[in-house]
């Protein structure tokens, strides 16, 4: 969705949420956010179509029904999620609640309780200067939410496919249990059914979670990392680019060779954050090196998480996911199955949009920003069913699709077949290779 344009007045906004929300927007709060907000837009910029559903072949609008919609995001801006490169020097005063929330009861998965997330009490553990958290949720980033949630209730709820009220059977919520996520899908509900009473959403935990790439829970996966890992860092030792990279990251941050390597992911969640926040860049930082410094760590989470190259990495990071969101279009498709939800959200992580762009054929190049959305919409045709995909506003066109992206449900199903069937996650017998000290450490993007 195209949400809001940094061009447009920060007056403007703040009123646009209390005309939506009245006195749920904490009025004082949003104003304070609106200089971290004119820098980047809420919801990555795209062009968002207001015309009618995408039609296959000669089939018009009108013959299309919409039947479900599942949407999985990004959780919004945050603070850091690592205190090195200087995270500390920063002073991180933007983690004011921006607006009242609507109640919300989170459950585990099979009506559980909560489980607790070791993770995620980690992370709340450090504060930053100025009160924010590790990885904690920004005022911006709960306005990114809200917005959002907003723009979900115009297009879905305001022509009429939802109902005007929270109703259970027609809205299933998943978050992983991080405090980002979770606080960022309340801010989406929030925007998505402002009057509701209670929301309730189920999470999981940690060790069986499987919305990003979890190592832990996989020694396959974890072995596969393992080894992309090792490539990745004699990959380096030999690129004179990576090398000069470094060199001009170094004396952008003041660090010296006896620092080690330079990480290029973690530097990459310190200097984005900073700029997203503060319009300013972090220590001698520049617009170019930044962006250079997002391809080559795009490029590497890519290696780690979403590999292109290798079907069974892929299939163990995200493979569950798919069956997840096929599976409930199928079920939504079928008959006898009873009322299955309408909507369904999934609040994840980047690396849970980053494998899934790249298994739906996605060019990824860009580190997906804050907030970014994968909207997968299916329509019924008689006896037909198509699936719209959409990446912050902009059509998926995956193998199969008509001009205007629309694809067959069972096309969809096959083309994602070979990542969707059970894959062993029990680690081939291999002998260990010495470990190398120096190599950066892994992140499934959650810590």
């Amino acid at each position: 969705f195209f949400l809001w344009s940094p061009t447009e007045g920060g007056s403007g906004m703040v009123a646009m949420f209390g005309r939506l929300l009245g006195h749920r927007v904490g009025l004082g709060a949003a104003s304070a956010c609106l200089g971290a907000l004119a820098v980047s837009p809420l919801i990555p910029r795209t062009a968002e179509s207001r015309q009618a559903p995408p039609t296959t072949g000669e089939r018009q609008a009108p013959d299309l029904d919409l039947v479900m919609v599942n949407v999985v995001f990004r959780h919004g801006a945050r603070a850091p999620l690592t205190e090195n490169y200087g995270a500390h020097d920063h002073e991180w005063s933007y983690c004011d609640r921006a607006y009242e929330a609507v109640r919300t009861r989170i459950r585990g998965l099979d009506d559980t309780d909560r489980p607790v997330s070791q993770s995620d009490e980690r992370q709340r553990k450090v504060t930053f200067a100025g009160g924010c958290r590790k990885g904690q949720l920004t005022s911006a980033g709960q306005l990114q939410a809200l917005q959002l949630g907003s723009r979900l209730r115009e297009r879905y709820v305001g022509r009429g496919f939802l109902p005007d009220s929270y109703d259970p059977a027609a809205l299933e919520v998943r978050s992983t249990n991080i405090s980002r996520t979770l606080d960022t899908v309340t801010g989406v509900l929030t925007g998505l059914y402002p009057d509701a009473e209670e929301i309730l959403i189920e999470t999981c935990d940690d060790r069986r979670e499987w919305l990003y790439p979890n190592h832990r829970n996989c020694a396959r996966l974890s072995q596969l990392i393992s080894g992309r890992r090792r490539e990745t860092e004699k990959m380096r030792e030999k690129s004179a680019y990576h090398l000069g990279l470094e060199e001009k990251l170094r004396d952008a941050l003041g660090m010296s060779p006896e620092d080690g390597h330079v990480r290029f992911v973690e530097l990459f969640d310190v200097c984005k954050t900073v700029k997203f926040h503060s319009a300013a860049h972090h220590f001698k930082m520049s617009d170019g090196l930044l962006r250079e410094l997002e391809l080559v760590a795009t490029d590497q989470m890519k290696r780690f998480v979403a590999p292109g190259d290798d079907p069974e990495m892929l299939a163990l990071s995200i493979g569950k996911v798919l069956r997840d969101l096929l599976g409930g279009m199928r079920r939504a498709t079928a008959e006898g199955e009873g009322e299955p939800p309408k909507m369904k959200l999934f609040s994840g992580h980047d690396t849970t949009l980053m494998p899934l762009l790249v298994a739906l054929g996605y060019d990824l190049v860009d580190w997906p920003p804050f907030m970014s959305n994968l909207i997968f919409e299916l329509f019924r045709s008689g006896d037909a069913h198509y699936v719209r995909i959409q990446y912050n506003g902009e059509v998926v066109r995956v193998d199969g699709s008509d001009a205007r992206g629309m694809v067959e449900l069972g096309d969809l199903a096959k083309k994602l077949s070979h990542l969707t069937g059970e894959v062993s996650c029990e680690a081939k017998l291999q002998a260990a290779p010495p470990v190398d000290e120096q190599a950066a450490p892994v992140s499934n993007g959650v810590e």
